[in-house]
């Protein structure tokens, strides 16, 4: 999992299958749309689990190694974490809109440690940090940072702004700040009303070199924050990287289960939704071998970017969004005709042109185009009358 993935809401350790990821999201996204309850949540999503034997303690086969090896699947300890998790994330991002239609009023955010009994060294020293709405600090450092962060931002005005310069905030309660009883020396339960100045420049962002295990990706987090968790979830749509998070695990899947994933995705309303406000990229398909093959691509999945649904919806205004199934059909059983760096897939039964194309690298594949011709106007296309004559001369 990595990076925007988390701003999804949506960390579960040790999933490996992506219908069960799907029942997860389903299940999230339901909590917090309708304010559930961790114990609500847990009573819809857990006789699922279990069901699907992602329950306890199991051997399980590592994908990359092949080592059989013992894994906590499910739990209610792991449900706590997804659910905590996702809510803060949720909160997050709900939090930055109303931060972006305020900041006329309050140009400024505050970042604080949360009530936690122990705090990671590199967020008690960003506490009282005070910067501007518009400094890069908050792309990389909004909170949570972190499984189990509780650490947050307030936004302050101007005024508040000088108060806080002056003043400074609060030291997090600690151990130093402890009062005791001073004939017994228990702790009170109180605490010293310290104060520490504010920091009005941004902290040295102090990077180090993280290494997906299971991609093999290489990427500079900056240190303090947990690997993938380097980016504000407000800034970054949820819906959007959900679906970054299911097109990794689908391009790690088992083809044939990859293909009921996409299918069930495409004709289904959440691409309805997303057609009409594309972001970020949705999948749309699964390469055969033979296309993976003839792109020299290491990716399975076919994505649609946001740029190009919007070129697609201009172009193409005629097209419903269910006729995207039409992708799979053609790259199972339409002609597949090179050209160029992408490859046409022609099925001409039903009238669909699709273009997939792979990137310089081939870690990614993408739908550039999709069309939908009459059996007149497949005569008289002169580009795809080109491409049948390829498939004659191929044959």
């Amino acid at each position: 999992m990595w990076r925007e993935e988390h701003a999804t809401a949506f960390t579960v350790a040790k999933l490996m299958q992506v219908d069960l990821l799907a029942d997860l999201q389903a299940a999230v996204d339901k909590a917090i749309a309708e304010g559930q309850s961790f114990a609500q949540f847990r009573k819809s999503i857990e006789p699922t689990l279990r069901e699907r034997g992602w329950w306890g303690v199991q051997e399980v086969v590592d994908p990359e190694t092949g080592e059989v090896m013992q894994a906590q699947l499910g739990s209610p300890r792991r449900l706590r974490l997804i659910y905590d998790t996702n809510l803060r994330t949720a909160h997050a991002a709900g939090q930055w809109a109303r931060i972006q239609r305020t900041v006329e009023s309050h140009p400024y955010l505050l970042y604080t440690v949360g009530p936690s009994r122990e705090h990671r060294p590199d967020h008690l020293a960003w506490h009282g940090t005070l910067l501007p709405v518009s400094d890069a600090f908050w792309h990389t450092h909004m909170p949570p940072n972190g499984f189990g962060c509780k650490c947050r931002v307030r936004q302050v005005s101007e005024r508040e702004a000088e108060q806080l310069r002056a003043e400074g905030v609060p030291v997090p309660a600690s151990d130093k700040t402890a009062i005791r009883n001073p004939d017994t020396g228990a702790l009170t339960g109180h605490h010293r009303p310290e104060r520490q100045p504010v920091q009005t420049e941004a902290p040295p962002v102090e990077t180090f070199e993280y290494v997906n295990k299971r991609t093999g990706e290489i990427n500079q987090v900056p240190r303090g924050i947990d690997p993938g968790w380097d980016t504000n979830p407000g800034a970054v749509a949820r819906a959007a990287t959900t679906r970054q998070l299911l097109t990794g695990k689908l391009d790690a899947a088992d083809p044939a289960l990859a293909v009921r994933v996409v299918r069930d995705l495409v004709a289904g309303p959440d691409f309805a939704g997303w057609m009409q406000a594309p972001q970020g990229d949705y999948p749309v398909g699964v390469l055969p071998d033979a296309t993976r093959t003839a792109l020299g691509a290491e990716a399975q999945t076919v994505r649609f970017s946001a740029d190009s649904a919007r070129k697609q919806a201009e172009h193409h205004p005629e097209l419903l969004p269910g006729e995207y199934g039409a992708v799979q059909d053609a790259l199972e059983r339409g002609q597949g005709v090179p050209d160029g760096q992408s490859i046409v897939y022609l099925l001409e039964a039903d009238g669909y042109v699709v273009v997939v194309k792979a990137t310089r690298t081939g870690r990614a594949v993408f739908l550039t185009s999709l069309r939908r011709l009459s059996s007149r106007e497949t005569k008289h296309d002169r580009e795809v009358q080109r491409l049948l004559a390829l498939v004659q001369k191929k044959g």
